[in-house]
């Protein structure tokens, strides 16, 4: 299945390296975005767990996703208030 948060991701990617007035809110608004999206589809794994090869990976994958979001969580709240005078 294609989507296109690897567009998000680049740019959120990007505004870390070269912020700008919109780097917070925008930065916010896609780790809310995927922190909500990662914890529903864990939960629904972890309702009713598959555990092959693939389901397993797939949730390995997520977990690490999930670090990954909470700790730039943790760097925009954290730098907010130099993110927001930019």
């Amino acid at each position: 299945m294609w989507d296109f948060w690897w567009i998000a991701h680049f740019w959120l990617a990007y505004s870390f390296l070269n912020p700008s007035r919109i780097t917070f809110l925008l930065g916010m608004t896609i780790t809310i975005s995927e922190l909500i999206i990662i914890f529903y589809k864990l939960i629904l794994f972890f309702c009713n767990p598959v555990w092959t090869i693939w389901q397993t990976n797939w949730m390995i994958n997520k977990l690490i996703v999930l670090f990954t979001f909470l700790l730039i969580l943790l760097v925009l709240i954290k730098d907010r208030k130099k993110l927001l005078k930019l």
